[in-house]
């Protein structure tokens, strides 16, 4: 059999028993703090428990006597009335509540038709502009279309000009140009 020689310096011994006795005694305070850890939240547990269920108790009894108390209230208040008005009363509420929606409703649409006029006034206006820049732009193309046209006229009557030999006075009377 081979055996393993473990060569060990003193340093080495003196620092590896001080990491084994680390290692146990942070392993023994782990084992410890957890085990006081435990007992510690078993006894909130069971105190916690009861303090609870009669806290439940307590303010369910509490809750049921409030109740009590405004429904006497409430009765002590309000006057006896007969069976018929006591049918009519919550048709009331009812038509409370309906009349309260209809007139949110309407609100409702009251303003979402403004939005609607405003958003209709804009596209007029956009529309408008673009009307006006339109109409300038037609009548810049008609005057253009008008010198166009006259500058056609000066030339036919440039080329009939010089097929006749008309000097050049009778040419620039016939054009509208006067000298």
């Amino acid at each position: 059999m081979t055996f393993i020689a473990i060569n060990l310096t003193l340093i080495e011994f003196t620092v590896l028993s001080l990491a084994v006795i680390t290692f146990g005694v942070t392993l023994y305070f782990f084992i410890k703090s957890r085990k006081t850890l435990q007992e510690t939240l078993r006894a909130t547990k069971k105190t916690a428990f009861v303090k609870t269920k009669k806290e439940k108790q307590n303010s369910v009894k509490h809750n049921k006597v409030t109740e009590l108390r405004e429904q006497f209230s409430r009765l002590r208040n309000e006057p006896v009335l007969p069976k018929q008005e006591r049918e009519e009363l919550p048709s009331k509420k009812l038509i409370q509540k309906e009349e309260l929606a209809v007139q949110d409703l309407k609100n409702t649409i009251a303003q979402q038709q403004r939005m609607l006029d405003s958003y209709l006034q804009k596209v007029e206006e956009l529309e408008n502009e673009g009307r006006e820049e339109l109409n300038s732009k037609i009548e810049l193309y008609m005057n253009s279309l008008n010198k166009i046209e006259k500058n056609k006229d000066v030339v036919k009557s440039f080329q009939l000009g010089s097929l006749l030999n008309y000097d050049g006075s009778t040419l620039l009377h016939v054009c509208g140009i006067n000298s």
